[in-house]
């Protein structure tokens, strides 16, 4: 993703507020697959 944006720091990047678009989508879906998954090891009894 860097590679993307030779111009830009790290901070440009890694803004949340304006950084990339596509950055803050694919953080998005991952965010939504962590909740997921720590929602059903919740949901799975312990052994």
């Amino acid at each position: 993703m860097r590679a993307q944006f030779p111009g830009s720091t790290l901070a440009d990047i890694y803004d949340p507020l304006t950084g990339p678009s596509a950055l803050m989508q694919a953080y998005h879906v991952l965010d939504r697959a962590i909740d997921a998954a720590y929602i059903a090891a919740e949901k799975t009894p312990a052994a």
